[in-house]
């Protein structure tokens, strides 16, 4: 955690708020909004998705629209999955090769 001196003189707190008044001398609540945003974004490392992948496929090494399914995904979301992750080589199972997408990927 950064400490702050917001008497002045903190060239960090100084730079922060630079950058989030846009150079006013106030920062609006919009400019705070989109400052907070941006702080706490959520990105997906790869190795966050394949932890949640893994999870989902309970140790089969593919997943299938009933693992998405039950891991809640929305229609939309499995929609995509299954248009862009290849198919999984099963004569019995209709699976997608997360791990490979995800190499892929990144």
């Amino acid at each position: 955690m950064v400490e702050l001196d917001f008497e002045g003189g903190d060239k960090k707190f100084e730079e922060i708020f630079k950058s989030v008044s846009q150079g006013g001398d106030t920062i609006s609540f919009d400019h705070f909004v989109t400052y907070m945003v941006s702080i706490t974004q959520d990105t997906s490392s790869p190795e966050q998705l394949r932890e949640a992948f893994e999870i989902i496929d309970a140790g089969k090494g593919f997943i299938t629209e009933q693992d998405m399914r039950v891991a809640q995904m929305s229609d939309d979301q499995i929609a995509y999955l299954v248009s862009v992750i290849p198919r999984y080589p099963l004569d019995n199972v209709v699976g997608y090769d997360y791990k490979n997408w995800l190499t892929g990927l990144f």
